[in-house]
């Protein structure tokens, strides 16, 4: 099963009518199986999914989410004359 958002942002449910039109859409090694329309509604149902779209042409990857970045930020500057070390007192 797969779903996808349509460009309003509704999601909907994919099937398709043959091996054939999947491969087509979704590239030559896309797993599937056999599946009747009423045990896909019921699947997508408690997620909120009510539309299936039928063979769609071309079915986009998903967008990744990006990583995060660590931001390198310099460290703290002292003061010219700043003490920097502290020295032993005997």
């Amino acid at each position: 099963m797969r779903l996808a958002r349509l460009g309003s942002g509704e999601r909907v449910a994919l099937e398709f009518s043959s091996p054939e039109r999947l491969r087509a859409a979704m590239g030559p090694r896309q797993r599937w199986i056999r599946m009747a329309e009423p045990a896909l509604r019921s699947l997508v149902r408690p997620l909120g999914v009510t539309r299936i779209q039928s063979d769609p042409n071309v079915v986009a990857t998903p967008a990744r989410t990006p990583r995060t970045r660590t931001v390198v930020r310099p460290m703290n500057q002292r003061a010219v004359g700043a003490a920097t070390r502290h020295t032993r007192r005997g």
